[in-house]
């Protein structure tokens, strides 16, 4: 199979007086349709990959079959490709592209004149765009247009039960949606308050219960006063990148620090601790790669890695992690290779050793206990200190191998030592941040997929919920 679709990537020709290729015999035009796919510009041959080739309708069809590779068979235009196999790869069938850009949304796009529905679906918007472990996305949004609530609900088909079998990072990204979405709620001139975990019987993981405020007679009032750092927050959503390459040899100002903690450390029993010192960065880094080198000699680890492993940034789904990310290449990614062998896990504990290692500073975020509640509360706290960075143009990523393991997230507590105390209760570590500064020169980094808003929302009503009038600030809990 290996051979012949290496031999059938080499049978390029290009035909000038069709404008179009030849590959192996069946023509794909430049521009249009042709065997069932849709090109919206010119196809350059280096990038007909195995899967360009193998889901074009004429490998498939029977008269191909039939005729074998020598005989040529006519381009048919309205030709329907059949559909891929997500058991190729050894993956699980994707979220689909359906037109939709997540990343490309403008506040000047909200529906002011629009329906309540338009209008409170538009601040999920927002709030999907948060990050989760491996961009699985754990969450589903339900809105109730005739109360003004909206639901947060986690979504169990995409736990982790291996890397996090007590779905505690799954909180974590479920909170972090939620900071966003309140972070919308309030830029957009709502007035709300929320609840954490309302329903112990439910996935419900958060309520915001919406209103409109006193003072005016309507939704989204772009008049109300919204507090500056929130505001910053806010903006900072669309422009928040996880960057996973090794940073600049540049300090972080303490002042930025400074107000990062600050920030971090409004949300009750949540706590952040830099750590600045290169031994204690090695330990940390050390904890790291040991952790990489455990997990991938366990199995049931590495098939559910490989579940979320998608293409780099050209793959028609819309969740899971960029194959670079991970150490594998895209030509190993299409041949299989990286299921057979765990070289590019040594390689990417490696890497992360030497990133952790060399990072001008870490953070460590962290609670007094491990709950639920806890686990949400400090969701919120993670997305404060990426928008944070963003604000101040650090560059950031998450690097939380060494938590993952319950040995040695223990053995990281020792290293904190004296630091985690809080309130006598030595806390508990549950985000480890790199962070600093890009360097010099670096590409632009692109933003991890995110699913369609529709495939996140559920519109029906929320059972046994009553208005209240909230008072206080927009922050009630």
């Amino acid at each position: 199979m290996r051979s012949e679709l290496l031999t059938r990537l080499c049978r390029f020709q290009w035909s000038t007086q069709r404008s179009s290729w030849v590959v192996d015999n069946c023509e794909i035009p430049r521009f249009g349709k042709a065997c069932g796919q849709d090109v919206l510009s010119p196809i350059n041959p280096a990038m007909l990959t195995r899967t360009s080739i193998e889901e074009k309708e004429c490998y498939h069809s029977p008269k191909r079959r039939a005729l074998g590779d020598s005989a040529p068979v006519p381009v048919d235009a309205n030709a329907v490709s059949p559909p891929r196999s997500p058991e190729r790869h050894n993956v699980t069938s994707p979220t689909r592209v359906t037109r939709c850009e997540p990343w490309k949304i403008s506040e000047s796009d909200f529906p002011h004149e629009g329906s309540r529905h338009e209008q409170l679906s538009f601040l999920v918007r927002y709030a999907q765009l948060a990050p989760s472990t491996y961009n699985s996305q754990p969450w589903m949004f339900r809105i109730d247009e005739r109360q003004n609530i909206i639901d947060l609900l986690s979504d169990a088909s995409r736990s982790l039960p291996v890397v996090d079998p007590h779905d505690r990072q799954l909180l974590i990204a479920c909170g972090a949606a939620f900071y966003q979405l309140r972070l919308a709620a309030t830029h957009f001139g709502f007035f709300y308050s929320y609840e954490l975990l309302p329903d112990s019987e439910s996935n419900v993981v958060a309520r915001l219960r919406l209103s409109i405020h006193p003072q005016h007679n309507s939704f989204g009032s772009s008049s109300l006063r919204r507090p500056m750092e929130e505001e910053k927050m806010f903006n900072a959503i669309t422009h928040r990148r996880s960057n996973n390459e090794a940073y600049a040899d540049k300090p972080v100002p303490e002042d930025f620090l400074t107000s990062i903690k600050t920030s971090v450390e409004e949300e009750p029993g949540v706590w952040l601790h830099w750590i600045k010192g290169s031994s204690q960065k090695t330990r940390v880094a050390d904890l790291t790669a040991e952790s990489m080198r455990k997990q991938v000699e366990y199995q049931p680890y590495r098939e559910e890695l490989f579940k979320w492993i998608r293409p780099n940034y050209n793959s028609s789904t819309m969740d899971g992690l960029p194959c670079g990310s991970v150490g594998i290449s895209s030509i190993n990614y299409w041949m299989g290779n990286y299921q057979r062998s765990n070289n590019w896990a040594k390689n990417a504990a490696e890497k992360k050793h030497l990133q952790t290692r060399t990072a001008p500073v870490l953070a460590v975020l962290g609670t007094r206990v491990d709950s639920d509640r806890e686990w949400i509360i400090v969701g919120q706290s993670l997305v404060k200190a990426l928008l944070s960075c963003t604000m101040y143009g650090l560059s950031v990523s998450q690097h939380n191998q060494a938590l993952e393991l319950p040995q040695l997230r223990s053995q990281l507590q020792e290293i904190l030592g004296s630091a985690t105390v809080f309130n006598h209760v030595v806390g508990l570590p549950q985000v480890i941040l790199r962070v600093g500064y890009s360097r010099e020169g670096e590409k632009e980094l692109r933003p991890s997929p995110r699913r369609c808003t529709d495939a996140v929302m559920m519109v029906e009503p929320v059972v046994n919920s009553t208005v209240t009038s909230p008072t206080g600030s927009p922050h009630s809990q």
